[in-house]
C-alpha cells in the first residue's frame, strides 16, 4: 500500500498533537532549577556568613554566565520539511519506506513499537521513541485511513524477531541509481559510550575522556569544594568572636576559591551525568553493525533493520575530530558516528573523513549558488514591480 502527499504548514498541528512540545514555562522552570543547583551551594555559605558583598558579586557573575549559556542553548525547534515537499509512504511485508526528493528511509517492522491514530495524524512509533507522522488529511477517506492503520498494525504484530530478507532489495525502484556500484565504504559498530559522548557534547577536539575517571574526579571536586565552603563558613562565623578573627581572612579566600570550584565542577558533573543517561537509554538498534558508503552524489547507510539514503545537501553537518566522523541530518540529529579506529590505518581514516567533508561542503556551495541564481532571476522577471514578493 502506498500514499503520496505534499507537506503543508498546517501539519504542525498534527505534530504537536502526537508529540506535545515542552511548554516555555516548563523549559524556563528546568533552567532555573539547574541554576539553583549550580549557584545555590556556591553562594549560600557566603550569605550565611554575612559576606553580603562577596555573595552578591559571585551571584551576579554566576547569573550572567548562566544567562549567556542559556542564550546559546536555546530550545531546539524540530526541522520541518518546506511547504510543498513531496513525500511517499509505502508499506510492504518487509517494512516501511519514507521517500522524499533528497532523502529516503527504509525501516523494517522490527523497529516499530506501535501504530496509533490521532485526530489529526497517524503516528508510527519506533522502539527508539522516534516516530513517523502522517497527517490524516492525506487519506482519500476514513476507510482508506483505517485500512492503512490496520495494515501497518498487522505488519508490526506479525514481523519475526529478525529480518528474513534484505530491505530494500537491490532492485528496489526507489533506490537511486547512484547507490549502485559505489566505491568508498566502511563497516563499523558503535558501543553505547561512543554514541552517548557525541550525542552529549558533540565532536570536541581530541579524544573522549574516560567516563569513569570523569565521574570520579568531578565527585571529588564537588565534595571537596562543598566541604571547604562549609568549613570556611563556620570559621568566618566564628570570627564574630574577637578571639577567632585572626583566621577569618584566610577562610574567606578559601571560600571564594571553593565557590568557583563548586560552580565549575557542577557544570562538568552535569555533562557527565547526561552522558551516563544517554548510555543507559541507548536503544540496542543503534548498536548494531552498519555500513556507510559515500559517493559524489550522496551517502548510503545500511544496517540489518534500516537503510538511510540521501544527497549531501540533506545533511546539516559533516564533521570530524581525532576519534570520530559524524553526520547530522537537517533536524540536527546524528545519523552516523563512525569510529576512525575501524579503518585499517589512521591515514585511510583521515582520507575517508576528508573526502566526506569536502564533498558535503561542495554540495552546500552549489545549493547556495543556485539560491543566488534564483534570486537574480526573480529580480530580472519582476523588474521594478512594487508588488513583487519580498522574498524574491
Amino acid at each position: 500500500m502506498e500514499i503520496e502527499f505534499e507537506t503543508r504548514d498546517e501539519d504542525q498541528q498534527a505534530r504537536d498533537e502526537a508529540n506535545p512540545p515542552v511548554s516555555t514555562w516548563a523549559y524556563r522552570g528546568i533552567q532555573i532549577g539547574f541554576f539553583f543547583l549550580y549557584a545555590g551551594p556556591a553562594v549560600l555559605p557566603l550569605f550565611i556568613s554575612r559576606q553580603w558583598i562577596a555573595g552578591s558579586i559571585f551571584l551576579t557573575v554566576y547569573s550572567g554566565f548562566w544567562v549567556w549559556v542559556m542564550t546559546l542553548a536555546k530550545q531546539r525547534q524540530p526541522w520541518i520539511p518546506p511547504d510543498g515537499t513531496l513525500i511517499r509512504i509505502r508499506l510492504s511485508p518487509e517494512g516501511l519506506a519514507e521517500l522524499e526528493p533528497k532523502a529516503s528511509t527504509w525501516i523494517s517492522w522490527q523497529l516499530f513499537e506501535s501504530v496509533t491514530m490521532h485526530p489529526s495524524a497517524v503516528q508510527l512509533l519506533l522502539k527508539s521513541k522516534g516516530n513517523i507522522l502522517i497527517p490524516t488529511r492525506v487519506f482519500a477517506s476514513d476507510e482508506v485511513r483505517d485500512q492503512f492503520v490496520q495494515l501497518a498494525q498487522q505488519y508490526v504484530a506479525a514481523c519475526p524477531a529478525e529480518p528474513t530478507s534484505e530491505f530494500p532489495a537491490a532492485n528496489d525502484p526507489y533506490l537511486p541509481a547512484w547507490t549502485r556500484g559505489l566505491a568508498q565504504s566502511i563497516e563499523y559498530q558503535n558501543d553505547a559510550d561512543q554514541l552517548a559522548y557525541v550525542a552529549n557534547g558533540g565532536l570536541t577536539p581530541g579524544k573522549r575522556s574516560n567516563i569513569y575517571l570523569s565521574s570520579l574526579f568531578t565527585s571529588v571536586f564537588l565534595l571537596g569544594s562543598l566541604a571547604a565552603l562549609v568549613v570556611g563558613m563556620l570559621i568566618v562565623m566564628a570570627t564574630y568572636d574577637p578571639s577567632g578573627r585572626d583566621f577569618g581572612g584566610d577562610a574567606k579566600v578559601v571560600m571564594y576559591f571553593s565557590s568557583a570550584a563548586w560552580f565549575v565542577s557542577a557544570l562538568v558533573a552535569t555533562s557527565t551525568m547526561f552522558r551516563w543517561i544517554h548510555r543507559f537509554r541507548m536503544h540496542p538498534s543503534f548498536l548494531t553493525p552498519r555500513q556507510l558508503t559515500i559517493s559524489s552524489k550522496g551517502y548510503l547507510l545500511r544496517s540489518a533493520t534500516a537503510t538511510l539514503c540521501g544527497t549531501w545537501d540533506n545533511l546539516s553537518q559533516v564533521d570530524q575530530n581525532e576519534e570520530f566522523l559524524a553526520l547530522k541530518n537537517l533536524d540536527e540529529q546524528l545519523i552516523c558516528v563512525v569510529p576512525k579506529s575501524v579503518f585499517p590505518n589512521p591515514q585511510m581514516a583521515q582520507e575517508f573523513a576528508d573526502e566526506a567533508i569536502l564533498t558535503w561542503q561542495e554540495a552546500r556551495q552549489i545549493d547556495e549558488a543556485e539560491l543566488v541564481d534564483d534570486i537574480i532571476q526573480a529580480e530580472v522577471v519582476d523588474g521594478d514591480n512594487p508588488y513583487r514578493s519580498p522574498h524574491a
